[in-house]
């Protein structure tokens, strides 16, 4: 009785495991779904922009403290189950925790302001 239940449960998870592990990278997914992946990351930063969320600025604009200040923003794409193609980003935290402070002492938060978020 307890293996058929042990079993139950490793497909279960190798089901979920399938269904979060299908997400890839920019390069990867321009890769493999070519321009149907390309026109997925265009979309976002479309939206990021339509929304104004965020203002582009070229590297050369920046001074060098602002460089490192920068998040970086990530971009995955993932193939639905209908076949459609979409890309979600997010900024990654990690630098803010070294550059943020509040009222003289080091502010390990990881939320950055718009204006902080450097697109790779």
């Amino acid at each position: 009785m307890q293996t058929v239940q042990q079993s139950t449960y490793a497909e279960y998870m190798k089901l979920h495991l399938h269904i979060m592990m299908t997400q890839m990278g920019t390069k990867s997914g321009i890769k493999k779904f070519e321009q149907k992946g390309n026109d997925a990351i265009i979309k976002e930063l479309r939206q990021l922009h339509d929304k104004k969320a965020m203002v582009p600025k070229g590297k050369e604009d920046l001074t060098l403290e602002d460089r490192q200040k920068a998040l970086w923003y990530l971009i995955c794409i993932k193939e639905k189950r209908d076949g459609t193609v979409t890309a979600r980003g997010c900024a990654d935290g990690t630098t803010a925790a070294i550059h943020r402070q509040r009222g003289g002492e080091l502010y390990n938060g990881v939320s950055g302001g718009n204006d902080d978020v450097m697109l790779h």
